[in-house]
């Protein structure tokens, strides 16, 4: 057992979520050491037991790991660990992170700058134009647009990023293979084409209403900021808010019709100390300044030199030979170049030597 499918076996087993299997890789090390380890082992581990033995050697359900891998070949998708690096390093800094991700679409190490766009899924005529319109001028900008996929605000989010042939990322209460079954086959192919879909629920997984507060952490965690457009007192939105203020993150929320149910939690927010954002500009400015990150990287100053590799990684990641071949530079004048382009936050260096667009 490699140590990916001991972790989507742990990812699988009943009694083991994310704080649990945290516990059980600080104790051991690895989950493949985990399920090698004996009961008196387990005896005198921090936070495990007995109990925490016996349930991880009952395990999964038969055939599960196997036919997560085979799931995920069919649906064109990823299986990505903790242990992985592809993971997103922002998304390790949560309390609890999720052990294991499942992805479809492009490489999620390095989305550059992030907004949580969030709200009710009974959106009124006025939020609906206000997701749009911010979702539309955040993604022109540069920034990757991360929602929920829901009906309401969160469709409109992602809708609104494809418009502006921006990037837009969704995270799933459900299995990836579930999602398929209520939603516009255009609409997921353009999140794949320009983002990712995501879940930590494992192939088969239904969706259910205790599985969409725990999602919503993994939006905040995936974002430099969260907005929230319109919300009531009670909107799922909120936990993504609540999420994103317990992780530090700067929450953003639009202003309402005091008098208006739809509005009652954004405003509340805005009481109780999130930036108001009357535009995107507005999270755009905040974030800029805060993260050290351009939004709009088309607008730096780049040299020659510098265009010529970005254009080049235009695409899937590349090995630093092939970047050389493409572009006719040295070795030795080509290093200077990827670092500044780094710097400047519009390229990322990936494992095993290769590049990408940040």
């Amino acid at each position: 057992m490699t140590e990916q499918e001991a972790l989507v076996a742990l990812n699988g087993t009943p009694g083991y979520g994310p704080r649990k299997t945290q516990k059980l890789l600080q104790a051991f090390g690895s989950a493949r050491a985990a399920f090698g380890a004996g009961e008196k082992e387990f005896a005198v581990a921090e936070g495990l037991g007995k109990a925490a033995w016996e349930a991880l050697h009952a395990g999964p359900a038969p055939g599960f790991v196997a036919e997560q891998f085979t799931a995920a070949r069919t649906h064109n998708a990823r299986i990505v660990t903790l242990a992985d690096p592809e993971y997103p390093a922002r998304l390790k800094t949560i309390f609890d992170p999720p052990i294991v991700i499942y992805v479809q679409g492009l490489p999620l190490a390095h989305t550059g700058l992030s907004v949580g766009v969030v709200g009710t899924r009974t959106a009124t005529q006025y939020g609906r134009k206000v997701a749009r319109d911010m979702s539309l001028a955040l993604a022109a900008a540069g920034v990757c647009v991360v929602s929920g996929l829901a009906r309401g605000i969160d469709t409109v989010a992602h809708m609104a990023a494809l418009a502006a042939k921006g990037r837009t990322i969704a995270v799933l209460g459900c299995g990836l293979d579930y999602v398929f079954l209520d939603k516009s086959e255009e609409l997921l192919r353009g999140i794949c084409a320009s983002g990712a879909l995501v879940s930590e629920f494992p192939f088969g997984t239904p969706p259910e209403p205790g599985h969409f507060p725990r999602r919503n952490r993994i939006i905040s965690g995936l974002s430099h900021g969260v907005l929230v457009i319109e919300a009531g007192k009670k909107s799922g939105a909120l936990i993504t808010a609540e999420y994103a203020m317990e992780q530090g993150i700067d929450v953003f929320a639009v202003p309402g019709n005091i008098t208006s149910a739809y509005s009652e939690g954004a405003n509340r927010l805005i009481r109780d100390g999130a930036h108001a954002a009357l535009s995107a500009d507005d999270v755009l400015f905040t974030l800029g300044k805060r993260s050290g990150q351009t939004a709009a990287p088309q607008a730096l100053n780049l040299g020659d030199d510098e265009k010529k590799v970005l254009d080049i990684l235009e695409g899937e990641p590349m090995h630093i030979d092939a970047i050389i071949r493409k572009s006719a530079l040295t070795v030795a004048a080509l290093h200077p170049i990827l670092m500044s382009l780094e710097i400047k936050g519009v390229v990322a260096q990936l494992s095993g030597m290769k590049y990408t667009r940040a």
